[in-house]
């Protein structure tokens, strides 16, 4: 029970009370801070994973399959020079269900990227909001700790 004016020793505790949670609040935010420029970071590191995964995927994948459509269409001129329209029109055809399908696979490729994107976008707000709320807990029991206690 505190009656009258503090001693110099309280008012010393109290003083030193406020600057421990002072300090406390500033480091929570400072390691806070630095906690989302890690993960900054990290995403950022992430993302040119990303990025060569998917420029690889394209070359071996896709970029192969245009190549192997402009050797197809140069072998159906060639039918056609020989005088054999019918085996080019063939051709042409098998060619045209490749590239459907091809298209078709392209399309689920990209949708899938989206579809990744979209979810790690809700997980960075997660991560965000879970910082701040941590570090404004760390302050309320910082501060609870550190109040004077009145009996």
């Amino acid at each position: 029970m505190i009656t009258g004016a503090p001693t110099p020793n309280e008012g010393f505790y109290i003083a030193m009370r406020a600057a421990y949670i002072a300090i406390t609040g500033y480091l929570v935010g400072y390691f806070g801070e630095l906690r989302l420029n890690q993960e900054a970071q990290i995403r950022s590191l992430e993302a040119n994973v990303q990025r060569e995964q998917i420029a690889r995927s394209l070359h071996d994948g896709y970029a192969q399959a245009l190549a192997g459509v402009n050797l197809r269409l140069e072998s159906a001129r060639e039918l056609f020079r020989r005088g054999l329209p019918r085996e080019a029109l063939a051709e042409l055809a098998e060619l045209q269900a490749r590239v459907n399908r091809e298209h078709d696979e392209l399309r689920a490729y990209i949708r899938s990227l989206t579809d990744r994107d979209e979810a790690g976008s809700a997980a960075r707000a997660l991560d965000v909001a879970t910082v701040a709320a941590d570090g404004l807990q760390g302050v309320d029991r910082a501060g609870r700790a550190g109040a004077p206690h009145r009996a």
